[in-house]
């Protein structure tokens, strides 16, 4: 009997020490173009059609660019950390190299959206280009 009380506990100790992932799910790779931008003082949300040409580029090799019209906004390094999720959306922070803040980031299968953290900020949301 005590035989099997030591299998048990072994499985359940087991079974319960699972890893935590913070793994990005390698489809957040490619081109994201804006959507819309919400927020701000006011909370209004201004939305942008296709083709609008804002778009992130995140690589995997964890690099980025982030272009307006052919116009490069920014590149560099950048770090994703998942701290939770929920149904089909995991969401986090996002480091870009050469801001200091972490930024907001929430992504689901073919929407992304990027933002400060602090009151009254301005939320980006981009889809992804195919």
């Amino acid at each position: 009997m005590k035989k099997y009380f030591l299998i048990l506990a072994i499985a359940f100790v087991v079974l319960a020490c699972k890893k935590d992932k913070t793994v990005v799910n390698t489809s957040v790779f490619g081109k994201w173009e804006l959507r819309a931008k919400s927020g701000g003082f006011t909370g209004a949300t201004t939305k942008y059609g296709a083709g609008n040409g804002d778009i992130y580029q995140f690589n995997n090799d964890s690099t980025y660019t982030w272009t307006e019209k052919d116009r490069l906004l920014g590149s560099g390094k950048f770090h994703i950390s998942i701290t939770g999720k929920e149904k089909n959306m995991q969401y986090g922070t996002i480091k870009f190299d050469g801001i200091d803040e972490n930024e907001m980031f929430t992504f689901k299968t073919d929407t992304i959206s990027v933002g400060s953290m602090i009151a009254e900020a301005m939320i980006s949301t981009y889809v992804k280009v195919k």
